[in-house]
């Protein structure tokens, strides 16, 4: 089993973050701007908080002000609320990249019985959630015990499973089993604010069945 996370910010599916944003003129997280005040009825230095698609081609932005209190929300593109870094502000400081600004990253787990995975996909032997591989990631409780390696695939992503804990109605948690636990679990991995795109494979190999998510 195997899922992984990259920054997906609109359709522009294959590109980085970065190009992507470029590629359509649009701001990006961490980018000064210059926004309207309307406090002050004037325009000042402001820098890019976050931005979500409402609709096919419209984003909406909120923007700080660097040097007063609230925040700005706008669709992109508003001239009367937001323009490029530099237009309407004559000191352009804020319009130099923080130097501790990161690009978002891509994060490669797999689920597995296993101490290592194929490339570069990070190990997840079903542990509860901590710090491991340099991430911080893991399940609400040790599922340790439902890590499983089949032989049915010869792709050893896919052959490897940790399985999920039976529904509470099904037959498995009706007949009682020490080896079967029918609490909930849940999995979740910390990472930098930002949109991602999430692609995740689902399934036993040994197991002929239909999934959803």
């Amino acid at each position: 089993m195997e899922a992984y996370a990259t920054t997906c910010d609109d359709d522009t599916e294959g590109l980085t973050e970065e190009e992507a944003l470029n590629k359509n003129g649009l701001p990006k997280v961490g980018q000064g701007i210059d926004v309207f005040d309307q406090e002050s009825n004037s325009w000042v230095a402001g820098k890019v908080l976050s931005f979500s698609e409402v609709s096919p081609g419209k984003m909406k932005y909120i923007c700080s002000k660097n040097d007063f209190p609230g925040t700005v929300a706008l669709v992109w593109p508003d001239e009367t609320l937001a323009v490029d870094c530099g237009t309407k502000v004559s000191s352009q400081d804020h319009c130099s990249k923080d130097e501790d600004d990161e690009p978002l990253k891509e994060f490669k787990i797999c689920f597995t019985s296993k101490e290592t995975c194929e490339d570069d996909f990070k190990p997840d032997t079903g542990l509860p959630y901590g710090p491991k591989n340099d991430l911080v990631y893991g399940w609400s409780r040790d599922m340790s015990k439902n890590a499983r390696s089949r032989k049915a695939n010869d792709d050893p992503l896919k052959a490897e499973v940790i399985l999920f804990p039976p529904d509470k109605k099904s037959t498995w948690c009706k007949i009682e089993n020490p080896e079967v636990s029918c609490e909930p679990a849940d999995w979740s991995i910390e990472v930098p604010p930002g949109k991602y795109s999430v692609s995740l494979t689902a399934g036993d190999a040994d197991i002929s069945a239909t999934y959803a998510l």
